[in-house]
This record gives C-alpha cells, sequence and structure tokens, in this order.
C-alpha cells in the first residue's frame, strides 16, 4: 500500500471523531479499571528505574521505524495500522500510564469516513465496533447562525457507512486487543523482538539527529532519524515518531 495512503488512514481515523458528553453507569468505570488491569499485565511495563548498567542501553539498540508516543485511540489505530497494512516495518508504542485507562462515561461519534478508514486497517474490528455502538438517526449541528437537524439515517446507503456513537473504552478496548492478537499471529514487533506496546514509559523530549553524526544534537536533513528521550533516563532511535499522547504532543 502506498505511504500517502496508509498515512492517510490513520489520520481520517484518529482525527474524524467528535466527542460527545454521556452519563456514566457505574459498572463502566469498573469494567475499564479491570481491563486496564489484564492489559497491564499483557503488555511489558517499562518502569521508572534507570537501565542497569550491565545491560545494553536502548539507544545503542537498532533503530526501529516508527516509535508511537501514547497510547489512546490514535496511537493504538496506528499500531494496528501499521501491524496490518506495513507489517514490514517495525514500531513500537509508548504509554506514560501503567494501565491503559480512561474514557469513561464519554461518547464518540464516528462518521462514516472515520468508519471506513477503521473497516479498511481492520474488516473484523469494524464489525465489532458496529455492533457494540448505536446508529444516530438524525443529528442536530448547532452554528453560530442557525441550528440544522439533519436525517443522518441515510449516511449509510450515501455513504457505505452510518453516524455511529460509540463509548470512548468500547472502542478502546477493542483496539487494544486487536493489536495484541496482531502480535499473537506474527506480526513485527519492535526492534530487536522487543514488544509492540510499552507500558509505564513517559518519553520526555525528543532530538532530531544528523545522517552522518547521530550521537549528537542536529536540525537533521531528510532521512534522518530521532531520538527519544523517556523518564527513565533511557533513549530509543527511530527513523519516525507520532505524538499521540493528547495534550501532552
Amino acid at each position: 500500500m502506498p505511504p500517502a495512503r496508509l498515512a492517510l488512514l490513520v489520520v481520517v481515523l484518529s482525527h474524524l471523531i467528535s466527542v460527545r458528553a454521556s452519563n456514566t453507569p457505574s459498572a463502566s468505570a469498573s469494567s475499564s479499571s479491570s481491563f486496564g488491569a489484564r492489559m497491564a499485565s499483557t503488555f511489558t511495563r517499562g518502569g521508572a528505574s534507570p537501565p542497569s548498567s550491565t545491560s545494553r542501553s536502548e539507544d545503542e539498540s537498532p533503530a526501529i521505524d516508527v516509535a508511537i508516543v501514547g497510547g489512546g485511540i490514535g496511537g493504538l489505530a496506528t499500531a494496528l495500522a501499521l501491524q496490518t497494512l506495513a507489517p514490514h516495518l517495525s514500531f513500537r508504542l509508548y504509554e506514560r500510564s501503567p494501565t491503559l485507562r480512561g474514557g469513561e462515561g464519554t461518547a464518540l461519534t464516528m462518521w462514516p469516513n472515520g468508519l471506513s478508514a477503521l473497516g479498511a486497517i481492520d474488516a473484523k474490528l469494524l464489525k465489532r465496533v458496529k455492533a457494540a455502538g448505536s446508529v444516530i438517526r438524525k443529528q442536530t449541528f448547532e452554528t453560530p447562525a442557525q441550528s440544522v437537524t439533519e436525517d443522518t439515517g441515510i449516511f449509510e446507503s450515501k455513504y457505505k457507512e452510518p453516524l455511529l456513537s460509540v463509548f470512548w473504552q468500547t472502542l478502546h478496548t477493542q483496539l487494544a486487543q486487536a493489536v495484541l492478537e496482531g502480535r499473537r499471529e506474527g506480526g513485527r514487533e519492535g526492534g530487536g523482538g522487543d514488544p509492540v506496546v510499552v507500558m509505564g514509559k513517559a518519553c520526555v523530549d525528543v532530538v532530531a539527529l544528523g545522517e552522518e553524526e547521530e550521537g549528537e544534537e542536529e536540525a537533521g536533513g531528510e532521512g534522518g532519524r530521532v531520538l527519544l528521550m523517556f523518564d527513565d533516563g533511557s533513549r530509543v532511535k527511530a527513523q519516525c515518531i507520532l505524538a499521540a499522547d493528547g495534550v501532552h504532543s
């Protein structure tokens, strides 16, 4: 698949989602907590301690192709897209929290183009997400000039996909499970056989490296690498980085 199309699929999925407020059932919070605990035991935790002097430093390892910072919807969707559409690329996702959590009580409105992008990444996942969501038949759009109510029930026949409301937690959980399933099925992982998702590892800075002298901070021309610095003192080199950590991007 052409790189431009891959980038478009990822961007569409992560950006064409609008957030709507929703009441939070008490069961939702407990479900989110238990899922976070399960994912914590599944995905490797980076820890907060500096790397041992007797072990090889991460910045001495071969550079990975893609580093993803942030384990939210955008980060997980990118990880899944790389597993599915670009298995020849190595990647790793870093999440600052020790568990995958958040989003309790928040509903997302997924537009037809966002659903189409999700289907292009993983058709089975799209079916599961649609089964867990609710189709929005009518939607009122407020602008400074007017309030317009549209018949969004026709979206599926017009655009091939509906306007869908789904809980943030549901979409996030499904994406995380799909990434895990992809790893079990042999999707390429991080450089040197490392896990695809590393928990409890916060990226605090990124430095562009020059093409010839990668040990020095430099503007870095086309084709240069980046150096990710983490709060535990470790470093990782990558060909490119996707900042998907929300307000921390």
